[in-house]
């Protein structure tokens, strides 16, 4: 029997969850898994004055005709070694009231031709379900150097035309179209792109979001993916401080079982150069909000930008399944923030071939943002 396995990628302001299937613990990558999907861009910034005339800045590096961004998968299917994945996608803007009232759901996924032309005149055409680019079903190869590791990329994109309508300054005269503008306008407006995975008889699917934001400042900057420039792999944490310690000398260690070696995994990553708008310091970005207090929608400075990573083995576990790079608001003053998680050792009997342990850390921002590493380790008994 086949196994489906499902990823919701919405990156917004929500961030990615990972795809949970028939397996022992989240972090334990056996079956075929999507672990993660980026766009490049991670996001478009539309000029609210203007939104049909869209110039592209130089920081979107994206067909200006299109507004296209490519899309990344992250897939690995490590029991089933050697073949070669398929991949097939649709895209379709998110837009949440008229989509809602034709088909009679929600937009998690695009709709089918039979909802969308019984929208008359532009606006049916401009939701109409298109292909990702190029048309699927495409099959990849796995990256070099493995056989069980895929990084297919698709492109799809809004365009210009769609995102004039979507975030049109001049209202339509129809109530429900023009405060699903409104929205659009203050909370940005994300392209949905529905993906499907096939090899060796199993199959995933994910949702990814490709989005468009309302340009707050003059001299914003639109979103890049984070950047993981390295995994540091520590021996010991120290027991007062909980800080790892002790560096790895080999950075694809062997550990033993029977010592009871342990294995600490830091990701290193740099903060988002884009960040930031006239005057801003640090890691500063704008955010549009609703003050529930006034009901009115703001603009407001989110001083840092949250950056959260997931951990993934092909065997043997993670601690902590998912860190962050802030701490939570509710913990006890004068807590240590830590980022890096234990990795647990597999049980001899579920050691794979040779000991290869391939090892992953993903990272979320709060804008779209993702990215990724990986590195090897070997176990012995």
């Amino acid at each position: 029997m086949s196994r489906i396995n499902l990823l919701v990628a919405f990156c917004g302001p929500a961030l990615a969850a990972a795809a949970c299937g028939t397996l022992p613990d989240v972090t334990t990558v056996q079956d075929l898994r999507v672990l993660a999907v980026k766009c490049e861009p991670a996001g478009f910034l539309v000029d609210l004055g203007d939104p049909g005339g869209f110039k592209m800045g130089p920081m979107n590096g994206a067909d200006p005709a299109t507004l296209t961004a490519q899309i990344t998968a992250l897939v690995a299917d490590p029991l089933a070694p050697g073949g070669m994945l398929t991949v097939s996608g649709v895209g379709c803007p998110d837009y949440i009231d008229t989509v809602t009232s034709a088909t009679g759901q929600g937009t998690n996924l695009c709709p089918p031709a039979s909802a969308t032309s019984q929208i008359p005149g532009q606006l049916g055409m401009d939701l109409t379900t298109q292909p990702t680019s190029p048309a699927g079903p495409v099959t990849f190869p796995p990256t070099a150097g493995t056989d069980y590791v895929f990084q297919p990329t698709v492109a799809f994109g809004l365009t210009p035309t769609q995102v004039g309508d979507f975030f049109s300054p001049t209202p339509t005269g129809i109530a429900q179209l023009d405060q699903s503008i409104a929205y659009n306008r203050d909370f940005g407006l994300p392209a949905i792109v529905n993906l499907k995975f096939d090899i060796n008889g199993e199959h995933a699917v994910a949702i990814k979001n490709v989005v468009y934001w309302p340009k707050l400042d003059p001299s914003e900057q639109p979103n890049t993916n984070p950047t993981l420039e390295g995994l540091t792999l520590y021996m010991h944490r120290n027991a007062d401080t909980g800080d790892p310690q002790d560096p790895w000398p080999d950075q694809n260690p062997t550990l033993s079982i029977s010592a009871g070696d342990k294995l600490f995994v830091q990701p290193d990553y740099l903060p988002d150069p884009s960040t930031g708008y006239a005057g801003a310091v640090d890691t500063n970005y704008l955010l549009r909000v609703k003050n529930t207090q006034t009901n009115e929608i703001e603009t407001q400075v989110v001083p840092r930008e949250l950056v959260r990573f997931q951990f993934y083995a092909t065997a043997g576990t993670f601690q902590q399944d998912q860190t962050q790079s802030e701490l939570e608001p509710f913990v006890s003053p004068g807590s240590r923030l830590h980022t890096d998680s234990q990795y647990n050792l597999p049980k001899v009997s579920e050691l794979p071939a040779a000991g290869q342990v391939r090892i992953w850390v993903v990272t979320h921002d709060e804008r779209a943002g993702s990215d990724w590493l990986s590195t090897t380790i070997t176990v012995v008994p």
